[in-house]
């Protein structure tokens, strides 16, 4: 049976994470991945708030691979973002809270980070660097130029200016000052959960799966780690809108709801694009957008929110700030697409074209 796991647990019982070669550089921290990165940030808020419901990443899989010391590391090859993500958080609440030395005590060893990356020997060495810095006072965040806490990590003497020039140390950078925004100011008890909670409790956890004690075939690896393709903006749309689905009317709901968008609906989409179409994302999204222009509340600036929904390509997350994503836009998008779906094998419907 694999059981849930901290961070810190997942540190203790292997003693190295290492995130292999193969995979891509940290990602969540770039100007590109706001909404992503807001998003993710977003449950760690609900989860770390007093009264909030404990949060779970899902299974982290990887393999044991032989590390300079003569033990074996984990090396993840599906979870790195999200491992890394949450590294970054326990050095913040450990810094902010006056917990540096006991954060070092299990994250580090022989001057060396325990939760290390080999994309690029400058990761390496950023990432053990920066596990043995702590703010003698803790930056206060800027909105409006550059964040103080990557200003003043890229101040210090141990920084190369040669890392600013790595994809995941500038990605990483990017991350500190996100988390840096959202936690609470030094000094100021409350809205977070300290650096100890986060630690010795289930407040974030995952499960972890190590393949490498299955009679696998090789080609697996590949399959895998190819999951590190980004998705398409609509799938990500999609698999948001389902777990909204789940809050307003439970599982049952959301799993026909989310069983109908992988077939019926997507069928029917297929079934009066034009011959040079090669997908249907576009099509079911202006369909999307079309529900939720009808669907605002009342009391919305209607105004400005017709506007916004004007613009190309919008997230889940700037549909859901809107206030569109409500149980009469889902309760009208399924209605509309059951109906469709059933007169005339979808010829009531002609989406492919702008």
């Amino acid at each position: 049976m694999i059981s849930k796991i901290t961070f810190h647990q997942l540190i203790s019982f292997y003693k190295s994470v290492r995130i292999p070669m193969i995979q891509r550089d940290y990602a969540q921290g770039r100007v590109s991945e706001a909404e992503v990165r807001d998003a993710f940030l977003n449950s760690f808020a609900k989860a770390l708030k007093p009264g909030g419901e404990p949060l779970n990443l899902d299974f982290i899989y990887g393999y044991l691979e032989p590390d300079e010391r003569g033990t074996q590391a984990f090396c993840p090859f599906d979870g790195q973002q999200r491992l890394t993500t949450l590294f970054l958080l326990h050095w913040c609440l450990a810094c902010q809270g006056g917990e540096h030395l006991d954060f070092l005590g299990w994250i580090a060893n022989n001057g060396k980070s325990r939760f290390t990356y080999h994309v690029r020997p400058s990761s390496r060495a950023f990432f053990d660097a920066l596990v043995h810095h702590c703010p003698a006072k803790w930056p206060a965040p800027d909105k409006n130029k550059d964040g103080q806490l990557s200003k003043h990590i890229k101040e210090q003497c141990w920084f190369a200016k040669s890392w600013e020039f790595d994809p995941t140390v500038k990605s990483t950078l990017g991350m500190l000052n996100a988390l840096n925004l959202r936690l609470n100011p030094p000094g100021i008890p409350g809205d977070w959960a300290s650096y100890q909670q986060l630690k010795t409790t289930n407040l974030i956890t995952f499960q972890v799966l190590n393949l490498g004690q299955y009679p696998l075939a090789d080609d697996l690896y590949v399959k895998m780690n190819a999951r590190g393709k980004p998705l398409t903006p609509f799938e990500k749309f999609k698999a948001d809108l389902v777990m909204r689905v789940r809050e307003l009317n439970g599982k049952a709901a959301s799993d026909d709801f989310n069983q109908r968008m992988d077939t019926r609906w997507t069928d029917l989409f297929w079934s009066v694009k034009a011959d040079d179409c090669f997908a249907v994302d576009d099509q079911f999204m202006r369909v999307i957008r079309t529900v939720a222009m009808i669907s605002l509340p009342s009391e919305s600036d209607w105004k400005r929110a017709l506007e916004a929904l004007k613009a190309p390509a919008l997230s889940y997350e700037r549909y859901d700030k809107l206030q569109c994503i409500n149980p009469e836009f889902v309760t009208s998008l399924a209605t509309l697409l059951n109906q469709w779906s059933t007169i005339n094998n979808g010829e009531a419907i002609k989406v492919n074209q702008p």
